[in-house]
């Protein structure tokens, strides 16, 4: 069966609606970077997921919703989602829709090919990287 970079985001998205701590983490390579406006960058599976794992304490209600999954690569895809959750001290809700831009480009460097990934969209997305089959390595949040 063929690797398919969009069904393997559909299925992390599924764990993590999930709160599956141990099959988000075996999305990630050893090495992987996430990157995002949110946190920041983050080199390596131990700081992502314990980023993940504060991210989900304070937002343990959170729902995310896919509005397009695609594959880009053989070993790459994107997404584009909305999500809502409440935080758990404070009650303040976090909502983050899907929502349309100016165009922009904004580039970041892949960890695996250390090629660029060009931005050239509308709209807010997540790119997926794959060095092997279940192996992210990385994950760059573009909102």
């Amino acid at each position: 069966m063929a690797f398919d970079p969009a069904k393997q985001i559909e299925l992390f998205h599924a764990a993590i609606n999930a709160l599956d701590f141990p099959a988000i983490e075996a999305y990630f390579a050893e090495d992987a970077t996430y990157v995002s406006n949110g946190v920041g960058d983050l080199t390596g599976r131990a700081e992502i997921m314990a980023a993940f794992r504060r991210y989900f304490d304070d937002y343990p209600d959170q729902t995310a919703e896919n509005s397009l999954v695609e594959t880009l690569t053989p070993l790459s895809g994107r997404s584009v989602w909305s999500v809502r959750a409440t935080h758990s001290k404070t009650g303040k809700p976090l909502i983050r829709e899907v929502r349309r831009r100016s165009p922009s480009t904004q580039k970041a460097a892949s960890q695996g090919s250390r090629s660029p990934i060009t931005r050239n969209s509308d709209q807010d997305f997540l790119f997926y990287a794959f060095r092997t089959q279940n192996r992210c390595t990385l994950l760059l949040e573009l909102l």
